[in-house]
């Protein structure tokens, strides 16, 4: 008896001529995956940046991109990184050792709570018609009126960097806020807070080191799909 799989395959980066990660996700449209990795990581602001992109695909179904990018980029990114695991600090970082890091102008506030609720239903109805199977994440970038189309995976770290890829260079980011179909971890709080979105809204809630990454970027997070967090807890 078949039984129904979530699409996951291994995929690589090199940036500039370097093989910096390796990781898995839904082997679709690499290149919008790609440009949203880099700049939720640090390795570009700006679409203008990014060098070169080639896509490759290698035997046994792996993917992977070579990249051209600032080498100062390169070389701040590789420090923080260092710094973060030989500390033992991670994302909290930018919470006690960098604390302004991560500000950047947010421009656009949340929108009301029924219009948001609205956008999570095009949302999740979007991801039903695309996945009837179920087992993958979405997000959707939010510009002030309407929703972009989402992005999918099987990763939600992913998800968010596909919305905001394909958002790179088309919306300001600090005028656009991202909807996601799960929790907001410390890492997915963090890839926001680098890209200078305006503001993040999940159907669940943050862990507490999103809170706290959160809170240090002034990056604003709505919960249940349309109340804010402090709501919550005022309304517990």
């Amino acid at each position: 008896m078949a039984t129904a799989a979530s699409p996951e395959a291994p995929i690589w980066i090199e940036i500039n001529g370097r093989r910096r990660t390796c990781w898995s996700a839904t082997p679709v449209d690499l290149e919008t995956l790609v440009r949203g990795y880099l700049l939720t990581s640090g390795y570009i602001e700006t679409l203008e940046q990014l060098q070169a992109l080639d896509v490759l695909t290698q035997p046994a179904g792996c993917l992977g991109a070579r990249v051209a990018v600032p080498e100062v980029n390169v070389t701040r990114v590789a420090q923080e990184q260092r710094h973060m695991r030989e500390e033992g600090c991670g994302a909290l970082h930018f919470v006690l050792c960098e604390p302004h890091a991560l500000r950047r102008p947010r421009r656009l506030p949340p929108p009301p709570t029924e219009v948001l609720k609205d956008a999570f239903r095009t949302l999740f109805k979007a991801t039903d018609a695309a996945y009837p199977d179920g087992g993958m994440h979405a997000a959707a970038v939010w510009t002030g009126n309407d929703l972009l189309p989402p992005a999918f995976d099987v990763g939600r770290h992913n998800t968010v960097d596909r919305a905001l890829g394909a958002a790179l260079g088309h919306v300001p980011l600090d005028r656009a806020g991202l909807l996601l179909s799960s929790r907001v971890s410390g890492a997915i709080a963090l890839k926001a807070a680098k890209a200078g979105i305006a503001f993040l809204a999940t159907r669940s809630i943050p862990t507490s080191l999103a809170a706290q990454v959160a809170d240090c970027a002034s990056l604003p997070i709505v919960t249940r799909g349309g109340r804010r967090e402090d709501e919550e807890d005022n309304a517990s």
